[in-house]
């Protein structure tokens, strides 16, 4: 098998915004995303999909720490992140370009 590279860099992250009325209706998790829950307020929450390689840069590891500490460690079901969603794509966009 030839594996071969795609011609465009794949978006480091995909905004979904979450919906009670309709669960079940979101997109399927791509291979090697990692959804997440962010915003600060419980309405304003947006499911977004974070590459698997950006969790090892600080910044996003300090906003891991913080849920941690908010959340707990034992967190069920998705990963919550108590932090403004634009803020945080904003942060994706500058660690993916370096």
């Amino acid at each position: 098998m030839v594996w071969g590279r795609k011609d465009s860099e794949p978006l480091m992250y995909s905004k979904h915004l979450v919906d009670s009325g309709k669960r079940g209706m979101e997109e399927p998790i791509l291979k090697g995303y990692i959804p997440m829950l962010v915003g600060c307020e419980e309405g304003k929450v947006e499911r977004i999909l974070v590459h698997v390689r950006l969790l090892k840069d600080p910044s996003v590891a300090a906003l891991l720490e913080m849920a941690a500490i908010e959340f707990g460690y034992r967190q069920q079901g998705i990963l919550r992140v108590p932090w403004d969603a634009q803020q945080f794509r904003q942060m994706v966009d500058a660690v993916s370009k370096i």
